[in-house]
């Protein structure tokens, strides 16, 4: 079981002009001769790169500037259109016509050497890729195996691509809903993650292998192929693939690779009961019986080459448990979700911000702040008719972070590791209560770092012609240690410590608001005020000297009071 803990603090938030000129269009896509939703196709703004993804039934939104004139709205198999951009604005759907069709009967070309030749060097494109950054967003429902909803996640990265998929991943802001069954939690701490440690182009032992990992000779020798449809009008030769051997080590799927290029637009890997995987259970109560994979990876066109668009991710698994508080059983459970790629122009201004190195992306979020301009300009998908049934469910039987400011104290099951600074909190660490575990205590004895950690948390965005700002005073309990005797005296002087460090906090956000907009000068700027806490908790700890000098911290008190009105002698010591 996870443990419960209670974030204190408040948001302070410094927002600039509104939102300039944009219209926010929707729509759905079908199939012209079935009116079947297209799940996952794109819509894009060409001048721009920016674009959307439809959900399971086929919708989406797009903001958009003023003034946008046109979009390209593609799908594999489909006819690429160029349309107006307000079609939308008089009709709610747009028909793609197929471009191929299938093979009147199954042909396996095991002895055509075209086939493994455009494969392989396919293959060998892939690891020509080179890196490049585009804002992401990522989304994740789990559900047990009957369909109850017990996780979702909605987050935004700066995702670092190439062809052969995911480099890395960097945390923009998320929101988290977690709902118990049979008293028990079920949390996917990095799945984004690990999926990013599938390299499309090298087999590193982690994951099954694929064909694109293979040279010519390999490449016959481990897998099959099936040729699937012929695309009329196009070079996009789309292609089945199972391997020759069922040792359980490579992936079964399909391939579309132009045969003229030998881009990738789209490779689906798919296999059961996976032994080669980067999954743990984070407990070892827990263990994973079996795990089902079905990845699909999509590339889109971007000046004469390709990038990463977006991957589907479909994850079965099967857990059994042993929790002294409801006894041993097993769980299936059963995970759908999405990360794309849907700006490669921009990038997100990174949360400045010194986590602890073992912080996984929950600890992340279960510490940010609630960014309502980030989720109300950000590009996610639209909640399909389920998915928001779902978000009901967890509003009513579960614990939600980040949905909103009323939720943005984190989720009571999550351990907490910062604290960030409010004026109505004192902390009092003679009590037992706000002790966190493992945390902050009075009497460690001496270690390399005698001080409290308080770190300056920073995240930018913009809203319009202007910026808008998140920042927080942040204890970080984790890696904090102090040598100083219990009692109110002790209790005072960590407090006017933290009062001292917000005062350089507002000190810093004075000179971000005068540094213009460039994301390296503000970098520059949080970076001294971090380096002027450093500085302040040395003078401070030796001005009191290690008796704790009353005078000293009377004169502390005071200036703390005077700029900030609060009264800390008479908090801890009229008690």
């Amino acid at each position: 079981m996870l443990k419960h803990l209670l974030l204190f603090g408040v948001m302070w938030m410094f927002s600039g002009a509104t939102l300039s000129a944009q219209k926010n269009i929707t729509g759905q896509l079908v199939d012209a001769a079935t009116t079947n939703p297209l799940p996952y196709a794109t819509i894009v703004k060409p001048a721009t790169g920016r674009g959307a993804l439809t959900n399971d039934e086929g919708r989406f939104q797009l903001r958009l500037p003023t003034g946008t004139d046109s979009l390209a709205v593609s799908f594999i198999g489909y006819r690429t259109r160029r349309i107006r951009a307000d079609h939308f604005t008089r009709y709610d759907t747009l028909r793609l016509t197929p471009t191929s069709y299938e093979l009147t009967e199954a042909t396996v070309f095991a002895d055509d050497d075209i086939l493994y030749e455009i494969v392989a060097k396919a293959g060998k494109r892939l690891k020509r890729g080179e890196d490049h950054k585009a804002k992401t967003y990522f989304q994740i429902v789990t559900n047990t195996g009957k369909g109850q909803p017990l996780e979702m996640i909605q987050a935004y990265y700066n995702a670092t691509t190439n062809r052969r998929g995911l480099v890395d991943l960097k945390l923009k802001g998320g929101r988290i809903a977690l709902a118990p069954l049979d008293e028990l939690y079920f949390a996917n701490l990095s799945i984004a993650q690990a999926i990013g440690m599938l390299d499309l182009g090298l087999d590193a032992g982690i994951f099954p292998g694929n064909p694109l990992q293979n040279g010519y000779r390999d490449l016959k020798r481990k897998f099959r192929l099936t040729r699937q449809a012929d695309f009329s009008n196009e070079t996009l030769l789309h292609l089945g693939f199972e391997p020759t051997n069922d040792n359980g080590k490579f992936f079964a799927g399909e391939l579309w690779i132009d045969r003229e290029t030998y881009l990738v637009h789209r490779i689906i890997l798919r296999k059961d009961d996976v032994k080669q995987h980067p999954f743990v259970p984070e407990w070892k109560a827990k263990d994973i019986e079996r795990i089902d994979l079905d990845l699909d990876f999509n590339y889109k066109p971007y000046d004469d080459a390709a990038r990463l668009s977006h991957v589907n991710i479909n994850y079965g698994s099967l857990l059994s448990h042993s929790m002294d508080s409801v006894g041993a059983g097993k769980q299936e459970l059963k995970l759908k979700g999405i990360l794309h790629c849907f700006n490669y122009r921009t990038k997100f201004f990174e949360p400045l911000f010194d986590y602890a190195p073992n912080h996984n992306d929950y600890r992340k979020i279960s510490f940010l702040p609630y960014n309502s301009v980030l989720w109300e300009t950000g590009q996610g998908l639209v909640l399909t008719t389920e998915q928001e049934a779902q978000e009901a469910y967890f509003y009513t039987d579960g614990e939600r972070i980040n949905f909103d400011d009323e939720s943005s104290d984190g989720i009571s099951l999550l351990q907490k590791r910062n604290y960030r600074w409010s004026a109505k909190q004192r902390y009092n660490w003679t009590d037992p209560e706000q002790l966190p575990s493992p945390g902050l205590t009075a009497i460690r004895g001496l270690t390399a770092r005698p001080y409290p950690v308080i770190r300056l948390f920073l995240d930018v965005n913009p809203l319009g012609d202007s910026l808008t700002f998140i920042s927080h005073t942040v204890l970080d309990v984790y890696r904090s240690a102090i040598n100083m005797p219990k009692g109110s005296k002790t209790d005072c002087v960590l407090n006017v410590l933290l009062d001292l460090c917000e005062i350089k906090r507002r000190e810093m956000m004075v000179a971000v608001r005068a540094s213009g907009r460039s994301p390296a000068e503000i970098t520059k700027i949080h970076a001294r005020a971090e380096q002027d806490i450093v500085n302040l908790q040395r003078t401070y700890f030796n001005r009191l000297g290690p008796d704790l000098d009353y005078r000293v911290l009377s004169e502390y008190v005071e200036r703390v009071n005077r700029e900030m009105g609060i009264r800390n002698l008479q908090l801890f010591f009229d008690q």
